[in-house]
């Protein structure tokens, strides 16, 4: 049985997703060999305040029976009220991708996960910004340890994008999650480590009714007209997971 010296706790796991004895999530990291002493994963120096305890109440929640989700906005002036939801983080086994397939069906079901979605226009003059912060994402040290999802299909006015999802299982790993969350807010969608932290976690139910009293819609409430799609993602995952290898 393979193992590996766990880079946050220095023992030997041979659960290579998130480590048998602190259940860090770094280990994958060891194992495809990356080195984490050039990444901001190995403390929480960079880390968004209050992160920790709102993903803390979220596996609270998950631990009592309850479905739980953490949502987290950042200032969008192309929307209504100035914000927009850019992460929601739920358990594994209750993510799912655009097209309702499940990321992680083989998940337990007390974890942290998410999914951060792109949706790059044929036309690409649309939504220049997408394109830019997909790159940005791809660029991370992190990237390999997502798992990729492509659709294709078509916005409302009949412009024809392709929809790429990256999900991850953080499992049970608090600081490990807000460790990469924090980053990718930082890098991907300019956030501000130093800004006030947008954040609410409740109960599913309560975190839909919270999204409708502040005007914000995820997508697939609107924008895109899912009537439309034509799933294809088969195909285009097969390309993604090429690019991985």
């Amino acid at each position: 049985m393979r193992t590996i010296e766990c880079p946050n706790c220095g023992a030997p796991a041979t659960n290579l997703q998130n480590c048998n004895f602190c259940g860090s999530l770094l280990v994958r990291f060891a194992d495809k060999g990356i080195d984490l002493s050039t990444t901001s994963y190995l403390n929480n120096d960079a880390v968004l305040p209050g992160l920790i305890n709102q993903l803390e109440k979220n596996l609270s929640l998950q631990e009592s029976g309850k479905t739980a989700a953490t949502d987290l906005y950042i200032n969008d002036p192309q929307m209504e009220l100035g914000k927009s939801q850019f992460c929601f983080v739920t358990s594994a086994n209750g993510l799912v991708f655009q097209d309702d397939q499940p990321a992680f069906p083989d998940a337990d079901e007390v974890s942290l996960a998410t999914d951060f979605v792109f949706n790059i226009y044929q036309d690409k003059t649309l939504s220049p910004i997408e394109i830019e912060r997909h790159n940005r994402f791809k660029s991370l040290a992190s990237f390999p340890l997502f798992t990729p999802h492509a659709t294709s299909g078509s916005d409302i006015n009949g412009d024809d994008l392709i929809s790429y999802e990256y999900a991850i299982n953080f499992g049970k790993d608090i600081e490990g999650t807000a460790r990469l969350i924090s980053e990718i807010s930082n890098k991907v969608f300019d956030f501000d480590l130093g800004q006030p932290l947008d954040c609410y976690t409740n109960e599913y139910e309560e975190v839909q009714r919270h999204r409708e009293s502040i005007g914000i819609y995820t997508l697939g409430q609107d924008g895109i007209n899912w009537k439309k799609w034509v799933w294809i993602g088969i195909a285009i995952v097969g390309g993604l997971i090429y690019l991985f290898s």
